[in-house]
Protein backbone atom coordinates (compact mmCIF):
# COMPACT_ATOMS: atom_id res chain seq x y z
CA UNK A 1 0.00 0.00 0.00
CA UNK A 2 2.82 2.21 0.66
CA UNK A 3 4.77 2.19 -2.70
CA UNK A 4 0.84 2.85 -4.71
CA UNK A 5 0.56 5.57 -2.50
CA UNK A 6 4.27 6.81 -3.54
CA UNK A 7 3.55 5.67 -6.94
CA UNK A 8 0.40 7.86 -7.58
CA UNK A 9 1.06 11.00 -5.64
CA UNK A 10 4.35 10.65 -8.27
CA UNK A 11 1.64 10.06 -10.68
CA UNK A 12 3.06 6.99 -12.33
CA UNK A 13 -0.65 5.02 -11.69
CA UNK A 14 -4.22 6.47 -11.42
CA UNK A 15 -6.59 5.14 -9.09
CA UNK A 16 -9.62 3.90 -11.13
CA UNK A 17 -12.24 2.62 -8.05
CA UNK A 18 -11.13 -0.89 -7.03
CA UNK A 19 -7.70 -0.81 -9.14
CA UNK A 20 -4.83 1.32 -10.31
CA UNK A 21 -3.34 1.63 -13.71
CA UNK A 22 -0.38 3.49 -15.60
CA UNK A 23 -0.82 7.39 -16.28
CA UNK A 24 1.10 6.57 -19.56
CA UNK A 25 1.24 3.89 -21.75
CA UNK A 26 4.92 4.79 -22.82
CA UNK A 27 5.85 4.83 -19.13
CA UNK A 28 4.54 1.20 -18.46
CA UNK A 29 6.07 0.36 -21.54
CA UNK A 30 9.48 1.27 -20.52
CA UNK A 31 8.72 -0.08 -17.27
CA UNK A 32 7.65 -3.41 -18.39
CA UNK A 33 10.70 -3.40 -20.90
CA UNK A 34 12.98 -2.80 -17.98
CA UNK A 35 12.33 -6.40 -16.29
CA UNK A 36 14.37 -9.35 -16.14
CA UNK A 37 13.55 -12.32 -18.53
CA UNK A 38 12.85 -14.19 -15.73
CA UNK A 39 10.87 -11.52 -13.40
CA UNK A 40 8.64 -11.35 -16.52
CA UNK A 41 8.01 -15.07 -16.77
CA UNK A 42 7.00 -14.83 -13.20
CA UNK A 43 4.88 -11.68 -13.44
CA UNK A 44 2.79 -12.96 -16.46
CA UNK A 45 2.45 -16.72 -14.84
CA UNK A 46 0.90 -14.63 -11.46
CA UNK A 47 -1.26 -12.78 -13.27
CA UNK A 48 -2.63 -15.84 -15.22
CA UNK A 49 -2.93 -17.90 -11.61
CA UNK A 50 -4.60 -14.77 -10.06
CA UNK A 51 -7.14 -14.21 -13.39
CA UNK A 52 -7.85 -18.12 -13.87
CA UNK A 53 -9.14 -17.94 -9.99
CA UNK A 54 -10.82 -14.62 -10.65
CA UNK A 55 -11.88 -13.78 -13.63
CA UNK A 56 -13.98 -11.23 -12.81
CA UNK A 57 -10.40 -9.18 -12.23
CA UNK A 58 -10.30 -8.55 -16.12
CA UNK A 59 -13.35 -5.89 -15.88
CA UNK A 60 -16.81 -6.27 -16.63
CA UNK A 61 -17.65 -6.94 -20.06
CA UNK A 62 -14.05 -8.06 -20.92
CA UNK A 63 -13.02 -11.11 -21.97
CA UNK A 64 -11.32 -12.81 -19.80
CA UNK A 65 -10.06 -15.72 -21.62
CA UNK A 66 -8.24 -13.17 -23.97
CA UNK A 67 -6.23 -11.85 -21.36
CA UNK A 68 -5.58 -15.48 -20.11
CA UNK A 69 -3.97 -16.70 -23.44
CA UNK A 70 -1.74 -13.80 -23.68
CA UNK A 71 -0.51 -14.48 -20.21
CA UNK A 72 -0.02 -17.90 -20.42
CA UNK A 73 1.86 -17.80 -23.81
CA UNK A 74 3.62 -14.61 -21.98
CA UNK A 75 4.87 -16.81 -19.58
CA UNK A 76 5.58 -19.65 -21.63
CA UNK A 77 2.88 -22.07 -20.56
CA UNK A 78 1.86 -23.54 -24.06
CA UNK A 79 -0.72 -26.05 -23.59
CA UNK A 80 -2.82 -23.32 -21.38
CA UNK A 81 -2.57 -20.71 -23.74
CA UNK A 82 -3.67 -23.05 -26.39
CA UNK A 83 -6.71 -23.89 -24.42
CA UNK A 84 -7.71 -20.01 -23.23
CA UNK A 85 -7.10 -19.19 -27.11
CA UNK A 86 -10.04 -21.28 -28.62
CA UNK A 87 -12.18 -20.32 -25.45
CA UNK A 88 -11.14 -16.45 -26.17
CA UNK A 89 -12.30 -16.91 -29.71
CA UNK A 90 -15.61 -18.64 -28.77
CA UNK A 91 -16.51 -16.01 -26.19
CA UNK A 92 -14.74 -13.33 -29.21
CA UNK A 93 -17.67 -14.81 -31.80
CA UNK A 94 -20.72 -14.65 -29.32
CA UNK A 95 -19.93 -10.94 -28.72
CA UNK A 96 -19.65 -10.41 -32.59
CA UNK A 97 -16.01 -9.51 -32.47
CA UNK A 98 -14.75 -11.59 -35.64
CA UNK A 99 -11.61 -9.91 -35.91
CA UNK A 100 -10.69 -10.69 -32.91
CA UNK A 101 -11.59 -14.09 -33.23
CA UNK A 102 -9.48 -14.77 -35.72
CA UNK A 103 -6.82 -13.56 -34.08
CA UNK A 104 -7.35 -15.81 -31.06
CA UNK A 105 -7.90 -18.86 -33.71
CA UNK A 106 -4.62 -17.95 -35.79
CA UNK A 107 -2.47 -18.48 -32.03
CA UNK A 108 -4.06 -21.64 -31.72
CA UNK A 109 -2.51 -22.48 -34.94
CA UNK A 110 0.66 -21.23 -34.32
CA UNK A 111 0.71 -23.32 -31.38
CA UNK A 112 -1.27 -26.18 -31.86
CA UNK A 113 2.54 -28.30 -33.37
CA UNK A 114 4.42 -26.91 -30.06
CA UNK A 115 1.70 -28.29 -27.73
CA UNK A 116 1.37 -32.30 -27.61
CA UNK A 117 -1.77 -33.70 -27.73
CA UNK A 118 -3.36 -30.47 -28.79
CA UNK A 119 -6.53 -31.64 -29.83
CA UNK A 120 -7.69 -33.13 -26.22
CA UNK A 121 -5.80 -29.42 -25.31
CA UNK A 122 -8.17 -27.83 -26.98
CA UNK A 123 -11.01 -29.43 -26.57
CA UNK A 124 -11.41 -29.87 -30.73
CA UNK A 125 -10.19 -31.09 -33.90
CA UNK A 126 -7.64 -28.79 -36.26
CA UNK A 127 -10.09 -29.40 -38.69
CA UNK A 128 -13.40 -28.23 -37.14
CA UNK A 129 -11.28 -24.70 -35.90
CA UNK A 130 -10.11 -24.21 -39.00
CA UNK A 131 -13.95 -23.68 -40.76
CA UNK A 132 -14.82 -21.75 -37.39
CA UNK A 133 -11.90 -19.33 -38.13
CA UNK A 134 -13.16 -19.39 -41.98
CA UNK A 135 -16.54 -18.40 -40.93
CA UNK A 136 -15.20 -16.10 -38.47
CA UNK A 137 -13.23 -14.06 -41.21
CA UNK A 138 -16.02 -14.61 -43.63
CA UNK A 139 -18.01 -12.26 -40.77
CA UNK A 140 -14.91 -9.77 -40.16
CA UNK A 141 -15.29 -9.14 -43.98
CA UNK A 142 -11.75 -10.79 -44.72
CA UNK A 143 -12.67 -13.23 -47.83
CA UNK A 144 -9.14 -14.02 -49.16
CA UNK A 145 -8.20 -15.32 -45.70
CA UNK A 146 -12.02 -17.21 -45.09
CA UNK A 147 -11.12 -19.24 -47.87
CA UNK A 148 -7.44 -19.53 -47.31
CA UNK A 149 -8.72 -21.53 -43.73
CA UNK A 150 -11.55 -23.25 -45.74
CA UNK A 151 -9.03 -24.67 -47.84
CA UNK A 152 -6.43 -25.43 -45.81
CA UNK A 153 -9.29 -27.68 -43.96
CA UNK A 154 -10.40 -29.41 -47.15
CA UNK A 155 -7.17 -30.74 -47.39
CA UNK A 156 -6.85 -32.29 -44.06
CA UNK A 157 -9.98 -34.78 -44.99
CA UNK A 158 -10.53 -37.64 -47.40
CA UNK A 159 -13.63 -37.05 -49.03
CA UNK A 160 -13.85 -41.15 -49.63
CA UNK A 161 -13.33 -41.86 -45.68
CA UNK A 162 -15.11 -38.73 -43.90
CA UNK A 163 -17.51 -37.50 -46.77
CA UNK A 164 -19.85 -35.05 -44.63
CA UNK A 165 -16.77 -33.55 -43.39
CA UNK A 166 -15.52 -32.37 -46.41
CA UNK A 167 -18.58 -31.48 -47.79
CA UNK A 168 -19.05 -29.22 -44.71
CA UNK A 169 -15.10 -27.86 -46.09
CA UNK A 170 -16.67 -27.73 -49.82
CA UNK A 171 -19.60 -25.62 -48.38
CA UNK A 172 -16.95 -22.94 -46.50
CA UNK A 173 -15.08 -22.71 -49.79
CA UNK A 174 -17.95 -22.19 -51.80
CA UNK A 175 -19.30 -19.49 -49.52
CA UNK A 176 -15.87 -17.76 -49.69
CA UNK A 177 -15.47 -17.75 -52.94
CA UNK A 178 -18.90 -15.98 -53.33
CA UNK A 179 -18.07 -13.23 -51.05
CA UNK A 180 -14.82 -12.80 -52.63
CA UNK A 181 -16.42 -12.23 -55.80
CA UNK A 182 -15.65 -15.69 -57.85
CA UNK A 183 -19.39 -17.45 -58.50
CA UNK A 184 -18.55 -19.61 -61.34
CA UNK A 185 -15.95 -21.45 -58.83
CA UNK A 186 -18.26 -21.08 -56.13
CA UNK A 187 -20.96 -23.15 -57.58
CA UNK A 188 -18.61 -25.78 -58.89
CA UNK A 189 -17.82 -26.57 -55.08
CA UNK A 190 -21.03 -26.27 -53.87
CA UNK A 191 -21.89 -28.88 -56.77
CA UNK A 192 -19.59 -30.84 -55.02
CA UNK A 193 -21.22 -30.80 -52.04
CA UNK A 194 -24.15 -32.57 -53.23
CA UNK A 195 -22.27 -35.26 -54.89
CA UNK A 196 -20.83 -36.03 -50.79
CA UNK A 197 -23.79 -35.76 -48.81
CA UNK A 198 -26.18 -38.77 -49.26
CA UNK A 199 -29.31 -38.33 -50.84
CA UNK A 200 -30.32 -41.35 -48.45
CA UNK A 201 -31.31 -41.31 -45.33
CA UNK A 202 -33.02 -37.74 -45.84
CA UNK A 203 -30.83 -35.43 -43.48
CA UNK A 204 -30.87 -31.73 -42.70
CA UNK A 205 -27.15 -32.06 -44.30
CA UNK A 206 -28.43 -32.63 -47.81
CA UNK A 207 -31.59 -30.08 -47.32
CA UNK A 208 -28.74 -27.56 -46.48
CA UNK A 209 -26.74 -28.09 -49.03
CA UNK A 210 -29.68 -28.25 -51.93
CA UNK A 211 -30.90 -24.61 -50.07
CA UNK A 212 -26.97 -23.47 -50.41
CA UNK A 213 -26.61 -24.70 -54.27
CA UNK A 214 -30.15 -23.44 -55.12
CA UNK A 215 -29.57 -19.89 -53.53
CA UNK A 216 -26.35 -19.54 -55.39
CA UNK A 217 -28.11 -20.33 -58.49
CA UNK A 218 -30.77 -17.89 -58.09
CA UNK A 219 -28.30 -15.05 -56.95
CA UNK A 220 -26.15 -16.06 -60.52
CA UNK A 221 -29.19 -15.40 -62.22
CA UNK A 222 -30.34 -19.45 -63.09
CA UNK A 223 -33.23 -18.52 -61.97
CA UNK A 224 -34.88 -21.84 -63.84
CA UNK A 225 -32.11 -24.31 -62.70
CA UNK A 226 -32.77 -23.34 -59.04
CA UNK A 227 -36.08 -24.32 -59.20
CA UNK A 228 -34.97 -27.53 -58.68
CA UNK A 229 -32.48 -27.73 -55.74
CA UNK A 230 -34.40 -25.34 -54.13
CA UNK A 231 -37.67 -27.29 -54.54
CA UNK A 232 -36.10 -30.72 -53.68
CA UNK A 233 -34.54 -28.81 -50.28
CA UNK A 234 -37.99 -27.56 -49.21
CA UNK A 235 -39.69 -30.91 -49.61
CA UNK A 236 -37.16 -32.25 -47.71
CA UNK A 237 -37.11 -29.76 -45.04
CA UNK A 238 -40.98 -29.85 -44.44
CA UNK A 239 -40.55 -33.95 -43.81
CA UNK A 240 -37.97 -33.69 -41.59
CA UNK A 241 -39.37 -30.11 -39.58
CA UNK A 242 -36.01 -28.56 -40.07
CA UNK A 243 -37.36 -24.93 -39.53
CA UNK A 244 -34.35 -22.84 -40.52
CA UNK A 245 -33.59 -25.39 -43.77
CA UNK A 246 -37.60 -24.18 -44.49
CA UNK A 247 -36.81 -20.33 -43.94
CA UNK A 248 -34.12 -20.31 -46.08
CA UNK A 249 -35.46 -22.24 -48.79
CA UNK A 250 -38.72 -19.86 -48.93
Amino acid sequence: LASLREATEHHVLVATGGSYRFRHALLREAIYEDTLPGERLRLHRLTAETLAARPELAGQGANADAELAHHWYAAGELPAALAASVRAAEQAGRMHAHAEAVVHLQRAFELWQRVPGAEEVAGADRMTLLLRASEMAEHAGDDELSLEFAMSARRMVDARAEPLRAAAAESRIGDSLWNAGRADEALTHLAEVLTLVPEHPPSAGRARALASYGRLLMLNGAFRNALGPLEEALELAERLEDHASRASVL
